[in-house]
């Protein structure tokens, strides 16, 4: 019997999903649609961090989705897990869905992926990028300042 670390090549196998979500934010979504899409992925993040793992690069090129509206997540390429205790890079998440403390480089957890959810959510309803900067300092100046958007519901 081998061991995993004698096979040479992993193969994964999926089911055939009808879109990615960018195409399907291109259409009219009724509010059940819309509601049942963000539950999906808030359940699937919650899977996640439940197992320790941050996904890092949530977008919606990573959500695939069926026409029934049942979706996946993918691309875990930057995943890691949350317990490792190493500084992770700043790097991570396409620039429109980072969190502010990413973008400031103050560390981050888990957290960092329902933000992206939000931004996610906030395109699906939008029909556009919530946040859309072309670099750091202008995606710092499109985002609220954190205190004040805090005080403002507190």
């Amino acid at each position: 019997m081998k061991t995993l670390e004698e096979f040479q090549d992993v193969h994964l196998v999926m089911e055939l999903m009808d879109a990615n979500l960018c195409q399907v934010i291109q259409m009219e979504l009724d509010h059940e649609r819309l509601s049942y899409l963000l539950y999906q992925m808030l359940c699937g993040i919650k899977h996640l961090h439940a197992a320790g793992i941050i996904h890092r690069d949530l977008k919606p090129s990573n959500i695939v989705v069926k026409s029934d509206c049942t979706l996946k997540i993918l691309d875990f390429g930057l995943a890691r897990t949350a317990a490792t205790g190493l500084l992770m890079t700043p790097y991570v998440v396409t620039r429109y869905y980072r969190a502010p403390e990413v973008i400031l480089g103050m560390g981050y957890q888990a957290n960092v992926d329902v933000w992206s959810v939000g931004c996610i959510m906030a395109e699906m309803v939008r029909g556009s990028v919530l946040f859309p900067g072309t670099d750091r300092i202008l995606e710092l100046n499109l985002h609220p300042n954190p205190q004040n958007f805090v005080s403002s519901f507190v």
